[in-house]
């Protein structure tokens, strides 16, 4: 290891007001690369060994009011990474497009539905927490299992034990 930290000048102007509006989510990916989940306009990606920035949207980040909320970036046993947005759904980065795609995951709901969290946990599975409820999705098979309850906005952390018990709080 190195005792050297590396100041990560950002050029970027886009990016450089994304972070000072607020970011939700950092993630390093296992090919070196840094992930920016961002407060109201999308995500973000650094890569490293071309030192560029991509960024990236929803479908339909125009929608709200209220921006591209990007909560939470994950990366599967596969490599692959996973996108939550808070209102615009749950994604995974297509490398070959260099592109997210969407994956529908719950029905439409209306009435202030949001997502939260997501979790993947030792088998792919990913469990995907929303304010009325959560999904837990299969990634082998395309299943999807909803469990419905209330639960207030605000975060959601979860962890998985050695046995396989997942907790979330």
């Amino acid at each position: 290891g190195s005792d050297v930290i590396e100041e990560l000048m950002i050029s970027d102007e886009s990016l450089r007001k994304s972070v000072l509006t607020g970011i939700f989510d950092i993630f390093p990916d296992s090919g070196g690369n840094l992930w920016i989940a961002t407060f109201g306009n999308g995500i973000f990606c650094f890569l490293t060994d071309k030192k560029t920035i991509r960024h990236y949207t929803s479908e339909t980040p125009g929608d709200l009011n209220t921006g591209d909320y990007c909560l939470r970036v994950k990366q599967d046993t596969g490599g692959r990474i996973w996108v939550l947005f808070a209102h615009n759904g749950f994604y995974y980065y297509d490398s070959e497009s260099e592109k997210l795609r969407k994956v529908k995951v719950t029905e439409d709901m209306h009435g202030g539905f949001s997502f939260m969290d997501l979790f993947i946990d030792s088998r792919d599975n990913f469990y995907i927490y929303h304010n009325q409820g959560i999904v837990i999705y299969n990634t082998n098979s395309g299943t999807t299992r909803e469990i419905h309850y209330a639960q207030p906005a605000g975060s959601v952390c979860s962890y998985q034990l050695g046995s396989g018990q997942i907790i979330s709080l």
